[in-house]
């Protein structure tokens, strides 16, 4: 079964946030530009991008615009943790196509 996620985009302040649907937030790490929210047994929930436009852009090596951020049609997370370290895969899709960056 494949796990549902949303995402809200705030134009005006530049953050995506993807989480997932049906899940819970106990606590949440900083991470510079980046937010992560921990749910039960430390499992990642959700990850929220500031300065998204920006971030994004260097992660996938590709230019993502505001005006990009506010046309995704699906967005998934992707999770693993092993020995204190995480490795996060972000999928967004477009209309015409999709970005995928992965951050450790």
């Amino acid at each position: 079964m494949q796990e549902k996620f949303k995402w809200d985009y705030d134009y005006r302040n530049d953050s995506l946030f993807i989480y997932r649907a049906e899940a819970r937030a106990q606590e949440s790490m900083d991470i510079g530009d980046l937010i992560v929210d921990l749910g039960k047994d430390a499992s990642i929930v959700g990850v929220e991008f500031l300065d998204a436009s920006k971030y994004l852009t260097e992660l996938a090596n590709m230019k993502i615009t505001k005006q990009g951020l506010k046309k995704i049609r699906s967005a998934s997370i992707f999770a693993n943790t092993k020995m204190e370290t995480a490795i996060i895969k972000v999928l967004l899709k477009f209309a015409h196509s999709e970005v995928s960056a992965t951050m450790a």
